[in-house]
């Protein structure tokens, strides 16, 4: 009886563990869920030939699944533009900066080199504007929606979307510090 019991009980355990390895190897969604930090440099003028676009670099440290990473996003936006006030209602150009991003993008890079990298989500109702005051006594927020790409390493031909939610504190006018999460699903081959 023990016996056919332990025969049994070594069956459902290969089961459960051939039903784990084939759903890890099915592109089943690896959740993103980094908690992060670090700063921002705004209003970054580059001049190429006669054009000149002002970026924003965050450089982040980031913790949690799928793992600790060196996150950098960069983007190219418009200052002050009308149509986002309701994100950020209390900037004014006289008091921060209401930035909302109409390019740009991030590379997450792993300690064993493995990268992912994201472009800015333009689809209808994606969320991509940074406020940010010039007192640094007043926190502000910023979100923006991201669609993964591609990857390198593990994460060659990942897709998927990610959320990036902060808190920033401006420091002055080109320097600012901020805490936030990002969140979402890595899909895998």
């Amino acid at each position: 009886m023990y016996k056919k019991i332990s025969i049994l009980l070594v069956l459902v355990l290969l089961l459960a563990a051939l039903t784990a390895v084939v759903y890890a190897n099915s592109g089943g969604g690896e959740q993103i869920n980094w908690r992060i930090a670090g700063p921002i440099f705004n209003n970054i003028e580059v001049t190429s030939g006669s054009t000149t676009q002002n970026f924003t670099m965050l450089s982040l440290s980031a913790k949690g699944a799928p793992g600790t990473a060196q996150v950098q996003v960069v983007g190219t936006g418009i200052p002050n533009p009308g149509g986002i006030t309701e994100l950020c209602p209390d900037i004014t150009p006289e008091t921060g900066l209401q930035i909302k991003f109409t390019d740009g993008g991030f590379v997450a890079l792993f300690p064993d080199q493995s990268m992912l990298f994201f472009v800015v989500d333009e689809s209808d109702g994606a969320k991509n504007a940074l406020c940010i005051t010039f007192d640094p006594t007043v926190a502000t927020t910023g979100t923006f929606d991201y669609v993964i790409t591609g990857g390198a390493g593990k994460y060659k031909g990942a897709s998927g979307n990610a959320t990036i939610t902060l808190t920033s504190w401006g420091i002055t006018s080109v320097l600012s510090a901020e805490v936030g999460e990002v969140t979402g699903t890595i899909e895998l081959p």
